[in-house]
């Protein structure tokens, strides 16, 4: 199992960008043993797909939608990091 985080840029359609992602099974949070973490804007986390897959199913999203793909960062979640928990948008 390898989880995964995905931070993207788009040009348009966010929702229904979105949308997709939740559909694949991408998760906008996570609900850990001191709360819920909830992720920026536009960063994902999938807990068992390979970054190169994540990549593709980001192009391959955008090529559904018709929109521009602008960057894209995909990157292993690793156990030790730190972050503020935030809220739900």
């Amino acid at each position: 199992m390898m989880e995964t985080l995905l931070t993207y840029d788009i040009s348009s359609r966010h929702v229904e960008f979105k949308t997709a992602m939740l559909n694949m099974g991408y998760r906008d949070r996570l609900i850990l043993s001191n709360g819920t973490m909830y992720f920026p804007n536009t960063t994902w986390y999938h807990p068992t797909k390979l970054v190169a897959t994540i990549i593709e199913d980001c192009k391959s999203v955008c090529n559904n939608l018709s929109i521009r793909l602008i960057r894209c960062v995909a990157t292993q979640w690793e156990p030790n990091w730190e972050g503020i928990l935030g809220e739900s948008f």
